[in-house]
């Protein structure tokens, strides 16, 4: 296991296919992006269908708060129909049994509506109060000291109204006031209390609760059931999510708040969902970067050095050595250097071969114009014509001086034109008043750079083919420049080229005659146009009954590339 973990993680670092895939199979962008979404809008439902069943509990819980509230009312209209005359029959005083049988019915009422509290009864006309307190959880003294403070409370507050908080001692009432023509009856309910019980199922914490009665505002007390009064004002709780009720009937509004959000009650699942979610983004992100390092950087790279090589700059390698930090590209950066020294010596070899086969193309070239050239010399000799063998001698000389040249590749077209008018002096004297040469140049061509003999070759074509003796042939010759190219054109009237022979010599291939003999003189220009410039070669050959037409396309250069 040890060795299979040593060769994934070798290819790691020396694979770029690994790196790749590896990337790729770990986390697709797209993927990671909607999970991320989809996780998003899953906690945003979650979070709200958790608040949307709080909220429904909170006011299930409370809502038997108004329930309590409405159920004392309703004894209270017991009450009243039992004690009517004691309670409004006028100027009746109460004895002390009637007002201790009063008050004795009076303290079943706040147990029996589910309330701890504080119940009193006045009597107008004595001025005494009876008061209890009812919390079975409520040490006695606290009792006391509450019914106490409760009763020199109410006999001082004659204005009290109906449904207001009290505080006693600290402790919190709701006040429900019944007056009547004789006597008044309080009851304190200890909404605080009841409240407590109520939110225990909130209660943690993490968590605030709060209770106002529109002015005053208290807080539950860390740890215990005690309240602290805040400041009154209006609540807000930026980036928390809080659960409120209101009452409709009472004065009572009570706020949940949460000091956590959805996130931190995830189970540990979906923290490990998340987690994972995260690290695939993560590297998602890191993927175009890993992509461009390892990719279309290199790339970029060998296609400018294949850029290189195609510009004839055969010298150009790479050198770079940050982007070999792969077996991939290591092997490619050395094999790209490697088939560019072998094109440079390709190069270099077939330039070797060209110059050989310029080298045959003379030596063809030089013994038959040598023969015939010894021909007419003898022909001139027995006409005894001495002035044209010493005019055809000069020629010659020039001729093969020009032709036997080796120390350079490419001649000017001037130095072209030149031995081309003593090749056409040459045949003129060997076949007189049969041949008209006539050629034009735009000037700035004189100083354009050619192949030797590459004129030179299709005027001597023109010659051999098209002059017949007795008929007077032209040749025309026209250099023009057009931008960086050469154009050239030599046009004969003769009777012009066969079509089976014409085919072969447009297709690029070299003539073969029916004796066998091969002519290699207009595919050796072809190719020795590809050697010197580097580029396809536009030879076009036009040719009828009236004459053949050569048009030449090379570029125009001044000096050698």
């Amino acid at each position: 296991m040890k060795r299979g973990f040593c060769t994934f993680w070798h290819k790691m670092n020396h694979s770029l296919r690994y790196r790749l895939m590896t990337a790729l199979l770990v986390c697709i962008l797209p993927i990671g992006l909607v999970s991320c979404v989809l996780f998003g809008i899953l906690m945003h439902r979650m979070e709200q269908e958790v608040h949307i069943s709080n909220q429904a509990r909170l006011q299930e819980a409370m809502a038997y708060l108004e329930e309590d509230s409405t159920q004392i009312d309703w004894y209270m209209e017991y009450f009243f129909s039992q004690y009517s005359s004691e309670l409004n029959y006028e100027n009746l005083s109460w004895s002390d049994v009637t007002r201790y049988t009063m008050f004795f019915e009076l303290e079943k009422i706040l147990p029996q509506a589910g309330h701890n509290g504080l119940v009193a009864l006045v009597d107008h006309q004595s001025g005494d109060v009876l008061a209890q307190m009812r919390d079975d959880t409520a040490a006695d003294g606290l009792k006391d000291s509450q019914v106490r403070a409760f009763s020199g409370w109410l006999s001082q507050e004659e204005s009290t109204p109906d449904l207001s908080w009290v505080e006693v001692e600290g402790r919190y009432y709701l006040l429900k006031r019944y007056d009547y023509r004789n006597g008044s009856v309080f009851f304190g309910m200890d909404v605080v209390h009841s409240v407590w019980s109520r939110v225990e199922d909130f209660r943690d914490q993490n968590t605030m609760i709060y209770l106002t009665d529109g002015e005053r505002l208290l807080r539950l007390a860390d740890g215990d059931a005690g309240w602290t009064e805040c400041q009154a004002g209006g609540l807000e709780f930026p980036g928390r999510t809080a659960l409120s009720w209101e009452s409709d009937s009472l004065p009572i509004a009570v706020y949940i708040v949460r000091n956590t959000s959805i996130f931190e009650r995830l189970p540990w699942e979906s923290w490990g969902l998340l987690a994972v979610m995260a690290v695939c983004l993560g590297i998602a992100l890191y993927l175009p970067r890993l992509i461009r390092l390892e990719v279309l950087e290199p790339t970029d790279k060998l296609r400018n050095a294949m850029y290189q090589i195609q510009s004839d700059h055969l010298e150009f390698r790479l050198k770079d050595t940050c982007y070999r930090n792969s077996e991939d590209m290591q092997y490619l950066f050395d094999t790209f250097d490697q088939m560019a020294e072998e094109v440079q010596a390709s190069r270099e070899k077939d330039k070797m071969m060209y110059q050989t086969r310029l080298d045959n193309l003379r030596l063809q070239v030089n013994p038959h114009m040598l023969l015939n050239s010894l021909n007419t010399i003898y022909s001139l000799a027995q006409m005894k014509k001495f002035e044209a063998i010493q005019e055809y001698a000069l020629h010659l000389v020039d001729y093969f001086r020009y032709a036997l040249r080796r120390n350079d590749d490419l001649v000017t077209v001037d130095q072209e034109l030149q031995f081309v008018r003593t090749y056409i002096d040459i045949q003129k004297i060997r076949y007189p008043g049969a041949l008209v040469y006539v050629y034009a140049m735009d000037p700035g061509c004189e100083q354009a750079l050619v192949p030797p003999l590459l004129i030179q070759n299709f005027v001597e074509n023109a010659v051999k083919y098209a002059v017949k003796p007795g008929k007077v042939t032209e040749i025309l010759l026209n250099v023009k420049r057009s931008e960086d190219r050469l154009h050239i054109s030599i046009t004969d009237t003769g009777a012009g080229i066969k079509p089976e022979i014409l085919s072969q010599l447009t297709g690029g291939q070299a003539y073969v005659d029916p004796m066998g003999q091969k002519h290699i003189g207009i595919w050796n220009c072809r190719r020795r146009i590809e050697v010197f410039f580097n580029e396809k070669p536009k030879v076009d050959i036009l040719s009828g009954s009236g004459g053949t037409q050569v048009y030449l396309d090379i570029p125009y250069w001044t000096e050698a590339r």
